[in-house]
């Protein structure tokens, strides 16, 4: 995946409301997105919202099939008085044709038939820890990606050999560490934590979405060229992880899309060194649903979404991995173990 930033104005593009003061064009996932900002400040906002993805400037589209508003404001928020369900510790509904979700300090609403969308923050929102800005600007952006064929998936994606890797498990299952020790040992990589799938003609494509790694600081007693790239965290408090971007240590290593032929399940293992063992398709399908946070939100798309699922299972050959010390203690030699066992 590639999200792609640029600014300016020109005859023939959709025109966004009147009051918009400014507006801005980006790609993600093949998809134009076109937003407009309201209020001083704003669009520093959006900039500080989007700095945890891959930005890079194009021309400006003509045709844009996402269209945002976002509005910066110190009026008070309405948000809509309708009962709600809880999705990831917010407030979502959805009513008509219309998704919404927010928090004290934001409203995003969106219309995803129509490819439109409102963001409306007040400027405490900006005080808010990343994470949580993050969570509500991802979950209401998600029926938008959503109807135009992005499906999320929790995992991290890798290619070596031409042959695309997914790792997938819950927070604290060890992709992350998993992930960079092949990275270190020469394989490319997608992206960690989240990928975006999307069909196509030659199956079903895997598209970065996150180029940031989540890491243990410890690894830099194993890995020392870690040290002066480790950033500090901007989650919540107590939060003990640091954030790296790969490519500032291992550069030229990115790859923005890949068609994945191995789902790896990551467990960690106290042994010395990792071991495969095959997943069966219908255990795979279960742990696929359960990394899949807008398969149980999102109805409207979860039909689709499953079948989705089922095309990427098709299409791949699925182990767990019970990732041993040798992830961190010998990069390479367990990278040329991963090659030959799924070969």
């Amino acid at each position: 995946m590639n999200l792609e930033w640029t600014a300016g104005r020109g005859a023939g593009r959709p025109t966004l409301p009147p009051e918009a003061q400014d507006e801005h064009y980006y790609r993600l996932g093949g998809l134009v997105i076109a937003i407009g900002f309201q209020g001083d400040g704003c669009q520093a906002a959006v900039e500080r919202l989007l700095a945890a993805f891959p930005v890079t400037t194009i021309d400006g589209p003509t045709s844009p099939e996402l269209r945002l508003e976002v509005k910066l404001t110190e009026a008070p928020l309405q948000p809509p008085a309708s009962a709600v369900e809880i999705a990831y510790g917010l407030p979502r509904l959805e009513q008509g044709e219309q998704c919404t979700v927010w928090n004290e300090a934001a409203i995003f609403a969106t219309t995803p038939a129509l490819g439109k969308g409102v963001l409306t923050l007040q400027r405490r929102f900006l005080e808010q820890p990343l994470a949580e800005q993050h969570n509500l600007f991802l979950l209401g952006l998600s029926p938008l990606l959503l109807a135009r064929g992005l499906y999320d998936l929790h995992a991290a994606g890798l290619v070596h050999n031409e042959t695309g890797y997914v790792i997938l498990g819950a927070s604290g299952s060890g992709k992350s560490t998993t992930t960079l020790s092949l990275v270190r040992a020469g394989w490319h990589w997608l992206s960690d934590d989240a990928l975006l799938l999307r069909d196509g003609p030659d199956g079903i494509a895997a598209l970065g979405f996150r180029p940031t790694l989540s890491l243990d600081p410890r690894l830099s007693t194993y890995w020392p060229e870690l040290s002066p790239w480790l950033e500090p965290p901007v989650s919540t408090a107590g939060e003990d992880k640091r954030f790296l971007d790969p490519e500032m240590v291992y550069p030229g290593q990115r790859q923005e899309v890949a068609f994945p032929s191995v789902l790896l399940f990551n467990t960690i293992s106290a042994t010395p060194r990792s071991t495969l063992t095959p997943v069966d398709k219908t255990a795979a399908l279960l742990e696929l649903i359960r990394q899949s946070p807008s398969l149980g939100i999102n109805r409207r798309s979860a039909a689709a979404h499953l079948a989705l699922l089922r095309r990427l299972l098709a299409q791949t050959r699925c182990y767990r991995l019970h990732a041993g010390r040798d992830v961190y203690e010998a990069s390479a030699q367990f990278a040329d173990f991963l090659t030959e066992a799924t070969r």
